[in-house]
């Protein structure tokens, strides 16, 4: 268990972000992009979702619905 962060630390905002999937393609496929457009990934719908904390990779989980928004299931914490 890691150790509790002193209070004002633990009140500091942080970027979080939730990747669903992510591939390299030539720069002329994104300019060329038109609303309605269809970008493919390789990666499975029912694959885990990555949760990254100011840039890094922590967790990984799966996508929830809450009420009429999105959430994040957490299923496994980096490094632990």
């Amino acid at each position: 268990m890691s150790a509790p962060l002193p209070a004002r630390l633990a009140r500091l905002p942080v970027p979080v972000t939730v990747r669903l999937a992510e591939k390299r393609v030539p720069l002329s496929t994104i300019r060329n992009l038109v609303p309605g457009a269809l970008l493919s990934f390789d990666k499975d719908c029912s694959a885990p979702l990555d949760l990254y904390v100011a840039n890094r990779k922590h967790a990984v989980g799966e996508a929830v619905k809450v009420g009429e928004r999105f959430g994040l299931k957490v299923t496994a914490v980096r490094g632990r």
